[in-house]
């Protein structure tokens, strides 16, 4: 998603929902690269700006459940051709 500047949140929101944890979809909010896509629950309708946004080298997803004082972070990487390219091009 990051790879091809798409900030689709309902991917973002769709993990959620398969994650098992609780969710309360009309207070959850997602912020990407500081560009607030999704505001409890609903679509702020930045979607042209946040795409722009997460096409710099590091994107910072916030995802706000609003449901109590936690907090996580995870690290992860978008794919790119060239990855996909380089690792299926050799044997081991």
């Amino acid at each position: 998603a990051f790879f091809g500047a798409d900030p689709n949140w309902g991917r973002i929101v769709a993990a959620l929902g398969k994650s098992g944890i609780k969710v309360a979809e009309e207070l959850v909010s997602i912020t990407m690269n500081g560009v607030k896509v999704m505001k409890n629950g609903c679509d702020t309708g930045l979607e042209k700006k946040a795409a722009r946004a997460i096409k710099a080298a590091t994107v910072v997803v916030t995802v706000e459940l609003n449901l109590g004082k936690g907090s996580a972070r995870l690290w992860t990487s978008d794919l790119t051709y060239d990855y996909v390219k380089i690792n299926s091009a050799y044997r081991t």
